[in-house]
């Protein structure tokens, strides 16, 4: 397969475009409002801090449950 000189570039060609559909999806969607994409998603590194904190949040809140039901099957 790699000895194949059209590999790579194929390979870098198919990937581009994947991309280029992936962000044309997103703005005809948005164009044609057919759906609303959360900020957070759709630009993930200015919303990184927050989907940080979304995860730390729930891992706290799994601890606390899992603390609250350790202390039941105490009593």
């Amino acid at each position: 397969m790699f000895g194949d000189f059209a590999t790579i570039p194929t390979v870098v060609f198919t990937y581009v475009m994947c991309m280029m559909l992936e962000r044309l999806s997103l703005a005809g969607g948005s164009y044609f409002k057919i759906w609303k994409i959360d900020p957070n998603i759709e630009f993930k590194d200015k919303g990184a801090d927050d989907l940080d904190k979304d995860f730390f949040n729930l891992l706290m809140r799994i601890s606390d449950f899992q603390q609250e039901e350790d202390m039941i099957q105490e009593d």
